[in-house]
């Protein structure tokens, strides 16, 4: 946060530890910094309107609802609002459009596909859609205005999949692609490409049916002449075998 890299409690034998660090003096050493309010391990971590945020987690036995908030301008960790089902492993992403998502994780029980989104407008989690698939110790980021949850443990397996939530669609969709905007932007791009390449073709047939015009009034024009040439000679010698016969009774 801010171009300072922190690192945020563990596991200290078999309790949750306290301890908090953040790397100074050209990122050559870690410095201690106040300690969080409860130990923990496998919080989920972010940094959210200039402060970090730690959420869930475990205290070596429990998952963990509370949720400590560390202002480093006073170098001091808050209470924030629980998330409202305790979990450990889950991932914590912030958004563009100012919200804060908790993904995923255990319950001690089970692992989540449940969501829970953090409005700073009303100081409170709400829950979010659901995943398809359950993901503890998943990592999770926000790409062209997507969420995307990678990998995780599904409580039996390890996961190599990844989906990826869009905010305006409300829903979470399997993919391997890197980016759906993008996809989506190349689909887009390709439909307008064949969109324009079949008005241009259409325009081609529309200068080639106008060219051609002429060209077929003076075929016509033509085909009415060469028919009339025929007709000409006929009758000529017709009229000239005509007058060969008068002549020839006259003689």
């Amino acid at each position: 946060m801010n171009g300072t890299i922190y690192c945020i409690g563990g596991t200290f034998g078999q309790s949750g530890n306290k301890h908090c660090y953040k790397l100074v003096d050209g990122d050559s050493r870690w410095e201690r910094i106040a300690s969080l309010r409860v130990g923990r391990s496998q919080a989920g971590v972010a940094a959210f309107r200039g402060r970090v945020w730690v959420v869930g987690g475990c205290d070596a036995w429990n998952p963990l609802a509370s949720v400590e908030i560390y202002d480093p301008a006073i170098n001091k960790w808050i209470a924030g609002p629980p998330i409202k089902v305790p979990r450990r492993g889950c991932a914590l992403v912030p958004t563009s459009s100012g919200l804060l998502y908790v993904i995923g994780g255990s319950d001690g029980t089970q692992t989540l596909a449940t969501t829970e989104i953090y409005d700073p407008r009303m100081n409170l989690w709400t829950a979010g859609p659901p995943m398809t698939t359950g993901r503890v110790n998943v990592a999770a980021a926000v790409v062209d205005g997507a969420i995307f949850a990678v990998g995780g443990f599904s409580g039996k397996v390890f996961l190599n999949t990844i989906e990826y939530l869009d905010p305006e669609r409300d829903e979470w969709t399997m993919s391997r692609r890197s980016s759906p905007t993008k996809v989506e932007a190349e689909v887009k791009r390709t439909k307008s490409f064949e969109v324009e390449a079949v008005k241009e073709l259409s325009d081609k047939l529309d200068e080639a049916e106008i060219r051609q015009q002429p060209e077929i009034k003076i075929e016509a024009s033509l085909n009415e002449a060469v028919e009339g040439q025929p007709q000409t000679e006929a009758a000529e010698a017709e009229t000239t075998t005509e007058e060969s016969r008068i002549s020839r009774c006259g003689q």
